[in-house]
């Protein structure tokens, strides 16, 4: 049995990805914050490609629910195959989840932080593939914001968040190689 999971699974990106997996008779865990429609997806891959998919509905935006979503598949499987960090969203206005972090930044780049930190800690995934996009590009991070306090633009605050998903790749792709873990990045486009 081969085990992906997939977060930001109910559309886009991470449906296609799903579909694309369930095809190759991979089992999946996939994570958003929509039941209703990760339900739908569920029910049609499991019939369509006849494999095992778990969901769970959690707010990734919030480090409490990626804490939450990990511990609940560490109790029901020893090891993952494949990480897929692929949740992302912009925000035109600038928004702050409940634990005081801007949202786009939560989303799009801690909970890809925090999952990989967990998941590569005690579920040794053999893989973990970040979702960026091009769009990183004519931006920089400032250590002093990541929270983008100063002047917020939505356009920018989601290509800050893309570049930081290739500065942690790069750095989970140092820290564990030792460990046989690949991490790589991508631009679905």
């Amino acid at each position: 049995m081969t085990v992906a999971v997939i977060t930001g699974a109910s559309v886009g990106i991470g449906l296609e990805t799903a579909i694309g997996l369930a095809k190759k008779g991979y089992d999946l865990i996939l994570v958003s914050r929509n039941l209703d429609k990760l339900t739908r997806v569920k029910n049609s891959i499991e019939i369509e490609y006849n494999i095992k998919c778990n969901i769970f509905s959690f707010d990734l935006s919030l480090v409490e629910e990626n804490i939450k979503f990990f511990k609940l598949v560490s109790k029901e499987y020893n090891t993952v195959d494949i990480l897929i960090n692929n949740v992302g969203a912009i925000y035109m206005n600038r928004a702050v989840t409940e634990e005081g972090l801007e949202k786009t930044f939560a989303l799009n780049h801690m909970s890809y932080f925090v999952l990989s930190k967990l998941f590569s800690k005690h579920l040794k995934p053999q893989r973990i593939i970040n979702v960026s996009s091009e769009a990183h590009r004519g931006v920089s991070l400032s250590r002093n914001d990541f929270q983008n306090n100063k002047m917020y633009n939505g356009w920018h605050a989601y290509k800050k968040s893309k570049l930081a998903n290739i500065y942690i790749t790069y750095e989970l792709n140092r820290r564990l190689g030792d460990e046989r873990i690949c991490v790589n990045r991508l631009h679905a486009g």
